[in-house]
């Protein structure tokens, strides 16, 4: 059986890190690309891009090296977090920058040199539940993460069924991420529970590897996600709304 050739987009994050790791215990061959270099050990090869100035058909001929690149992780993400009015339009503009449209741009390219080759593969691309459901203070973040799982939905439509795009919509993770970003408004809502990038990595690759699963990555997510089809604004009324109204009465 041939080894799998998969390439992580932002292998230097702590979920992008986890997933590399994940794909080379199952024996996959993992190059990485990103403007941070990983650690040592976490990709077979790395090479760095600036994400909004990528030339994708290159990175991708570059990846490859010689063997189908058949896997495509899209781990980098852009946070803007806080109150919808007190962010800054030009935050707002950068998550969308690489939210959606570098992604969109190597999904393009993607499927482009899929279809040409006649080879099969899958771009996955790790976007959040905010772009599944409404999230108070996470609006520009969930509107780009939103945009992307419309754009990949509907791409994959347009390719042969050898060629899947997957829109991956794990819940909270237990990473540094959401604190880095500044919280515009307010101060950051204390966080409790969330899956390990480990426990999420390995939902992630069972999703590259073809498991019809759901999307949603955890428990949690799942209800929430269910709850909203079955009765949507249940959990607004009952969880959000709540949670929102006592954060700002005293």
């Amino acid at each position: 059986m041939r080894r799998r050739n998969v390439l992580v987009i932002a292998p230097h994050g702590a979920l992008g890190g986890a997933v590399a790791r994940e794909l080379r215990r199952r024996g996959a061959r993992v190059v990485g690309a990103g403007r941070t270099s990983p650690d040592e050990g976490v990709v077979d090869a790395f090479q760095r891009v600036d994400l909004a100035a990528t030339d994708w058909p290159a990175l991708y001929a570059d990846a490859a090296a010689g063997s189908p690149l058949d896997g495509i992780v899209y781990a980098a993400g852009v946070g803007t977090f806080g109150r919808t009015g007190a962010i800054p339009s030009n935050e707002a503009r950068s998550a969308f920058d690489v939210n959606f449209w570098s992604l969109a741009d190597a999904a393009r390219a993607a499927a482009d040199r899929w279809v040409r080759d006649a080879t099969p593969g899958c771009f996955l691309a790790v976007l959040s539940i905010a772009g599944r459901r409404a999230v108070p203070f996470e609006a520009y973040y969930g509107a780009s993460k939103a945009a992307a799982a419309r754009f990949l939905e509907s791409l994959e439509l347009e390719v042969p069924r050898s060629i899947r795009f997957v829109a991956a919509c794990p819940g909270l993770i237990r990473t540094p991420f959401r604190s880095r970003t500044p919280w515009r408004g307010m101060p950051e809502p204390r966080a409790e529970g969330g899956a390990t990038p480990e426990e999420t990595a390995v939902a992630l690759c069972s999703l590259l590897e073809g498991s019809r699963w759901s999307r949603v990555i955890g428990w949690r997510e799942r209800a929430i996600d269910l709850a909203d089809r079955v009765a949507p604004g249940l959990y607004d009324r009952l969880v959000l709304r709540p949670r929102v109204a006592r954060g700002i009465s005293p």
